[in-house]
């Protein structure tokens, strides 16, 4: 015999997504993956979690004044924009120090070419091997 409660929750759960999102605030672009930015949030990246993101943005020296981290729905009208900031343990200071103190820079994450719908960035290329 069911309860009113379960038969309830059984009629109403419909499965709720979210993807957590990489966008430059400067460009408007999506991160996509290693080297490539979209202007589509359908192709972007989902990093399932904030915590995955600060992450990453501080370990790749990504400028935070230039980054948000975005919670995408299936409906647009509930989207989430957040800066990356205090609220996620993280300063400009912060990511200055850490910018400055390891070298080189992450090479891969800095503007070079448009390729299609997509934005492609990449290293300087290397010599070819004979």
């Amino acid at each position: 015999m069911r309860s009113c409660f379960e038969s309830d929750i059984h009629q109403s759960s419909t499965e709720i997504i979210m993807r957590t999102i990489l966008k430059n605030r400067v460009t408007g672009l999506y991160y996509q993956g290693v080297a490539d930015w979209s202007p589509r949030v359908d192709e972007a990246f989902d990093f399932q979690g904030p915590e995955r993101l600060v992450r990453f943005v501080l370990a790749a020296h990504l400028d935070l004044e230039n980054m948000e981290l975005l919670f995408v729905f299936d409906d647009p009208q509930y989207n989430i924009s957040l800066p990356i900031d205090q609220r996620f343990g993280v300063t400009a200071s912060c990511a200055r120090k850490r910018r400055t103190s390891q070298q080189p820079e992450v090479a891969l994450l800095q503007p070079s070419r448009v390729t299609g719908g997509s934005h492609r960035l990449g290293a300087t290329p290397r010599p070819a091997l004979t």
